[in-house]
């Protein structure tokens, strides 16, 4: 390497699947721990109980909870260190955060204050900084199937919240709550060795451009700003039929267990990451429009859920709603490198993480709170389906108009933005060459031959 240039390394090869198999684990790892922790609250709830903590159930609650909101909300902090130390190291640290609180977690149950630290703020905010390295290192090894790459890895966590559950219960009925928290930190501790391979395979790039802690420029895209606006507000009513579906199913007396209710979302949400993460990768497909569609699909199928009288229907509606959701979160990954650029998509991804963390934790308080006032889950449904709706139009509205003024200049994906990038800044290193040797012959004809290879 010369004049510190970092050279790019193979893109679409087979030695980046495993950097696909690592950031599998870490989503299914993750996530599948943070969906489960309905299986482990009982216990601690119970653990509280004995050892005569005040509200033992809502501030068992509150650990869980503690730990999603700092997963979303230490998500910008994330994106800056992947910046500024790279993938590897913020996920190595993420993965000994999060492996330490938990194992620290099983030492202070009878501490609620310390487990707020260990299991919220540690685990949780050690999830994040493992998290986010781990779907923006796929766009930096992948340009021609990102979004199955990005399918195939969200899947992770819908297989392990599928099958951690029966893992869990087994190991809390035989061993107790502390031997399943030091179990569940062994296998966060994978994590350590998964984030060896999150290599960024930097574009020629001076390093002093790698060393930037803040990136303005990300603040500057128009889309950028509606889509971190618009999403968010769906997420508002987004999360109430995870919660609350069991109990509404159990409200119109419907024979069968409402628990297969979520299966169904579940095995069907993993489906449609695959499905749509390949979807997304063909020819003038535009992703952010087709992630619009499926959140205005899951604010209307929540609605529609309030009509349901059977089983079946319920079934029909749930797995749909799982289609759609499988297709918000396999594109969520994508959408920062399409509108952002590799450049961008680190940071653009974890401040959108991050103002997602508010709404995601309000939703479905308020629907339950409603669910009290009103002895009825029928209306909080139909206005946790509005905000979906709202915020998916918002984003047509927003990019129709900007669509109309830059006409075809429109983004449509990744590779579209790599394209126009790169004859964009072709174009602007022609001009300087011109401007520079304005008084002095210059040949363009051998201009291939003599320009650098980090036009991006």
């Amino acid at each position: 390497m010369s004049n510190g240039m970092v050279k790019e390394r193979e893109k679409n090869s087979a030695k980046t699947w495993i950097i696909v198999i690592s950031s599998f684990f870490a989503n299914g790892i993750i996530f599948g721990i943070h969906n489960c922790f309905g299986i482990l609250y009982p216990w601690l709830r119970d653990e509280f109980a004995q050892n005569n903590v005040d509200n033992p159930s809502a501030k068992a609650s509150f650990v869980g909870s503690l730990a999603v909101g700092m997963t979303f909300l230490s998500s910008p902090v994330a994106g800056i260190l992947t910046d500024k130390f790279g993938a590897k190291s913020t996920a190595l640290l993420g993965a000994i955060l999060a492996s330490t609180g938990m194992l620290l977690s099983a030492y202070s149950l009878n501490k609620v204050e310390a487990l707020y630290v260990t299991y919220g703020i540690m685990f949780g905010g050690g999830s994040s900084l493992a998290y986010n390295p781990s779907l923006v290192v796929l766009g930096h090894h992948f340009d021609k199937r990102l979004g199955l790459i990005n399918g195939i890895v969200t899947a992770g966590s819908s297989i392990f919240t599928v099958t951690l559950p029966f893992m869990l219960q087994y190991i809390l009925d035989r061993a107790g709550l502390v031997a399943t928290l030091q179990i569940l930190s062994a296998v966060l501790a994978f994590l350590i060795l998964s984030s060896i391979f999150y290599d960024i395979p930097y574009l020629e790039q001076k390093v002093e451009s790698r060393v930037k802690i803040f990136n303005k420029d990300i603040w500057k895209s128009k889309l950028y700003i509606i889509w971190i606006i618009g999403v968010p507000l769906a997420l508002v009513g987004y999360f109430v039929p995870y919660v609350h579906l069991v109990a509404f199913s159990e409200e119109v007396a419907l024979k069968a267990d409402g628990k297969w209710l979520v299966l169904c979302i579940g095995l069907t949400s993993g489906l449609g990451r695959l499905i749509f993460g390949q979807i997304a990768d063909m020819p003038n497909i535009n992703r952010l429009l087709i992630q619009q569609f499926s959140i205005l699909l899951i604010g209307s199928l929540t609605m529609l859920l309030t009509i349901c009288r059977s089983f079946v229907c319920f079934i029909i509606l749930c797995l749909c709603l799982g289609l759609a959701d499988g297709c918000f979160v396999a594109l969520q990954g994508v959408i920062p490198f399409d509108i952002c650029g590799r450049e961008g998509a680190s940071q653009a991804l974890g401040f959108a993480l991050g103002i997602m963390a508010v709404p995601i934790s309000v939703g479905p308080p308020i629907a339950g709170a409603l669910r009290e006032s009103l002895g009825s889950y029928k209306i909080p449904f139909i206005l946790a389906g509005i905000p979906p709706i709202i915020g998916s139009l918002f984003i047509f509205l927003g990019y129709g108009v900007i669509s109309r003024k830059q006409g075809s200049n429109t983004v449509k994906n990744q590779e579209d933005f790599e394209r126009r990038k790169s004859e964009d800044d072709e174009e602007k290193y022609k001009t300087s060459i011109l401007q520079k040797d304005k008084n002095t012959n210059v040949n363009l004809t051998g201009y291939a031959n003599e320009r650098p290879d980090n036009l991006w």
